[in-house]
Formats: C-alpha cells, sequence, structure tokens
C-alpha cells in the first residue's frame, strides 16, 4: 500500500482504487479521492497536489480544491482551474508518451 507523509497530513492508496488523505495527528479522515479503474500502485503528495499512478496505466492528478471544480483551461504546458471554494490553481504538466 502507497503512504506518504506530509506535515501534518498522511497520504495512503491501496488496490480498492481509493486515495485518502487524513490528518496525521488525528487519523481524522479529511478527504477520499476516487478516478483510477484499477488499483494505485505509487502516489506522491506536496501538500497541495497528489499524484498517483496505476494498473490501468493511467496517473491521475487530485488538487485540494474544498468544493465544485467549475471551470478550467488547458494549453500543452499548463492545467488552469477555478473552484467554488474561491481558488484558482495552475498546473504545470508535460505530456508524452513513455
Amino acid at each position: 500500500m502507497p503512504v506518504q507523509l506530509q506535515d501534518n497530513y498522511v497520504v495512503s492508496a491501496s488496490s480498492d482504487r481509493t486515495i485518502r488523505l487524513l490528518a496525521l495527528d488525528t487519523g481524522e479522515l479529511i478527504r477520499s479521492f476516487e478516478g483510477h479503474e484499477r488499483g494505485i500502485a505509487c502516489i506522491r503528495f506536496d501538500g497541495k497536489i497528489i499524484v498517483s499512478g496505476s494498473k490501468d496505466k493511467s496517473i491521475e492528478i487530485f488538487e485540494g480544491h474544498t468544493d465544485m471544480v467549475r471551470t478550467l483551461q488547458f494549453d500543452g504546458n499548463r492545467i488552469v482551474n477555478g473552484s467554488y471554494d474561491e481558488t484558482i490553481r495552475i498546473g504545470i504538466c508535460k505530456v508524452g508518451n513513455y
């Protein structure tokens, strides 16, 4: 089971296709994430963004919005998105064949 610690958080992933973000000091579940079609093999967390790799041969990026993501734009190098939580996030990405 992939696990990563960052600041006061623990992020874990499992073969049931879920990622869980927990408070390290209390063990409280903050949020669950879903999106993969098969089990999750690896995760990374930088305190704001969770990136996961799966047996389904995909990579998912989960950002820390606390409400629905309402809009996004993508130009090949950046993903910009806005949420009802009144935040805007900008991500830099590379897309290619591996």
